[in-house]
């Protein structure tokens, strides 16, 4: 300090002490009980106090100090241009990290969204763990498309109950979305689709627009469930899906059994005969034709249609019958018996179920016919021997010739339908004949028509009936 001043020197470092003696000079040194502290020492942090007496302890640049850089934001991260050596933390000098991009966010931080990247300075606004798309400042661009929402993210569930972008993909209200709808395909815009063709989705998208998935021709505007498949239309389709065609407003009395043979022994075939009384060409696809058959030799009147058996037939899809035309349908063992096929609309050697062969044809003492459309029986006929006989009744004239029987002509023509009472019964029998016979042996009624190929065969199969005497 001085080599003439009067000092106090207690710390033997040559520095007086700032308290000066009686009489004396003060000197430098803050403090004369520490050698080590003293004008020009060496400031260091591992002493708590002002080393080198600049009235400052633990200066900033002090032996063993720390780098700290400044953090605006308090988010962790300092700017790498604001930093100050210093042996603690010194106001928002309080942080070892220099790579933060943007001081002024503390959402903006090297691993704010770590769900992209543990490093990479990026900025997540909602906390979301993904970074804004928009990247900051000498920051990174996240994969977050909505910042400011955080339950909108890579990977989060797509919903239908939001307008925007759930996860991020791309495309709001993805195919698929929770809360979805499925449309269905509708080609012919008849507001019924494929079940083949779905998309689930949050609305209606193109073609994929309808809820209802049971349109049976998606190609057809006109054929849907619900459209109008009627006798009218009479288009062979089955325009409202249900698995019938044409069947819609058919009423009892439109198809009508007229007449019918049903063999014996000699002839083994059979064959029936209806009559259209619709009003309109009907289409027979999809209608069934039931044959009864019945070996009982003991029935009595009145017969409950109870069959032993039953052949159901069938009809080609393009099978149709004019109004006021009649149909034949033909069942042989073998095709040669007719005299020509055109005396037979439908010929079958052999039924859908069982096979047709003679003991399963109708040509014993009971039989008869059931016409049914959509599982609904439209007209039935059925027919018996008393008292044990087993064979079809011959004219008796000539003893190989046979007669079918037919529904009056009168009868078909009255503008009510055929009623169902045992005044429709045609009988034969001189012991219990009924009061109104509207049935009759063809040969009875004056029809001389032969047309079978190998014996007389009395009928009008195909043509119009004859009324009954």
């Amino acid at each position: 300090d001085s080599s003439t001043a009067c000092m106090n020197d207690d710390d033997g470092d040559n520095y007086g002490d700032t308290t000066a003696p009686s009489g004396g000079t003060a000197g430098t040194d803050c403090d004369d009980t520490l050698s080590a502290v003293k004008p020009g020492a060496t400031e260091t942090c591992s002493t708590t106090y002002d080393d080198d007496c600049d009235s400052s302890a633990n200066d900033v640049g002090a032996t063993g100090c720390t780098t700290y850089y400044y953090d605006g934001d308090n988010d962790s991260y300092g700017k790498s241009t604001l930093s100050q050596c210093t042996c603690t933390t010194s106001g928002s000098y309080d942080v070892t990290t220099s790579t933060d991009c943007d001081d002024a966010d503390s959402d903006t931080f090297p691993g704010a969204a770590s769900s992209d990247s543990s490093t990479a300075c990026m900025n997540d606004d909602d906390g979301d763990n993904y970074g804004d798309t928009t990247a900051p400042s000498g920051g990174t661009a996240g994969t977050d498309c909505d910042d400011t929402l955080s339950a909108v993210k890579p990977g989060a569930t797509e919903t239908c109950s939001t307008a925007y972008d759930d996860d991020c993909d791309g495309s709001a209200n993805d195919t698929g979305a929770t809360g979805c709808t499925t449309y269905y395909y509708d080609g012919d815009n008849d507001g019924y689709g494929l079940s083949s063709s779905s998309q689930c989705t949050c609305s209606a998208s193109g073609s994929y627009d309808v809820t209802t998935s049971t349109d049976c021709d998606d190609a057809a505007a006109t054929t849907y469930p619900t459209a109008a498949d009627t006798f009218a239309t009479n288009d062979g389709v089955d325009n409202d899906c249900d698995g019938y065609i044409d069947e819609t407003g058919v009423a009892y009395g439109d198809l009508v059994i007229t007449e019918f043979f049903g063999g014996n022994a000699t002839a083994t075939y059979d064959w029936v005969e209806f009559y259209n009384n619709s009003g309109d060409t009907i289409s027979l696809a999809n209608w069934t034709l039931t044959f009864c058959q019945d070996d009982s030799t003991t029935e009595s009147a009145p017969y409950t249609g109870a069959c032993a058996s039953e052949v159901v037939v069938t009809f080609p899809s393009s099978a149709t019958l004019a109004d006021n035309a009649y149909y034949v349908v033909c069942g042989s063992t073998s095709a040669s018996v007719w005299t020509t096929p055109a005396d037979c609309d439908l010929l079958i050697t052999s039924y859908d179920s069982p096979s047709y062969t003679s003991s399963t044809d109708i040509e014993n003492a009971v039989g008869g016919f059931t016409l049914d459309i959509d599982g609904t029986t439209i007209d039935e006929v059925f027919y018996w021997q008393d008292s044990g006989q087993d064979d079809w009744p011959a004219y008796s004239p000539v003893a190989t010739s046979y007669s079918s029987v037919q529904l009056d002509l009168d009868t078909i023509n009255a503008t009510s339908p055929d009623p169902a009472d045992t005044n429709d019964d045609y009988s034969t029998s001189t012991t219990a004949p009924f009061s109104q016979d509207i049935w009759c042996l063809s040969d009875g009624a004056g029809v001389t028509t032969d047309w079978a190929a190998s014996f007389s065969m009395y009928g009008t199969p195909g043509a119009i009936n004859v009324v009954c005497p």
